[in-house]
């Protein structure tokens, strides 16, 4: 009997590294096709950029928030990071000018956050690049029946689960 599990464990496996060689080839492309819309000092802070996963989420939370400015009290309750996790990932995306931390006038013990230019640009980079994604994911798909994603989901659902 083919053993399934061994094999649903490779398939996963290289889907991770496909999709890291992706995100790694798609910053590549995305800082070199906006080299003629920004500065040189832009594009070499682009370059030197090297930021999680979980640091661009924060930065695009912050940026599609509205007037591109939120409580740090409100994105705790939006991304699923121990408080001293987000701080950590907070005080980094300040320190390279990604966003910037301010009290408000009439409230001086809560924190906001809001995106500077050049984290704005990032935010909108990760949306491209989750788009792309998206895009490459559905034309794989597309040769699949409804049934055998449901089957196949199904599937990595219980596998997760039996970990619990």
């Amino acid at each position: 009997m083919p053993n399934y599990f061994q094999d649903i464990r490779e398939a996963i496996s290289q889907l991770d590294k496909t999709q890291e060689r992706f995100k790694e080839s798609f910053w590549r492309y995305a800082i070199d096709s906006a080299r003629d819309a920004l500065s040189p000092a832009v594009v070499t802070k682009l370059s030197a950029v090297h930021l999680t996963h979980s640091e661009m989420q924060i930065l695009s939370r912050v940026a599609d928030a509205p007037e591109q400015t939120l409580a740090y009290q409100d994105l705790v309750a939006q991304i699923d990071f121990s408080q001293g996790m987000l701080s950590r990932y907070v005080k980094r995306l300040d320190t390279s000018e990604l966003i910037t931390r301010f009290h408000q006038d009439d409230n001086k013990k809560a924190v906001f956050l809001s995106v500077t230019k050049l984290g704005q640009v990032i935010a909108d980079l990760h949306d491209q690049m989750h788009a792309a994604e998206r895009a490459k994911y559905k034309a794989a798909l597309d040769s699949f029946s409804e049934q055998d994603l449901a089957i196949t989901a199904k599937v990595i659902n219980a596998l997760a689960a039996s970990q619990d």
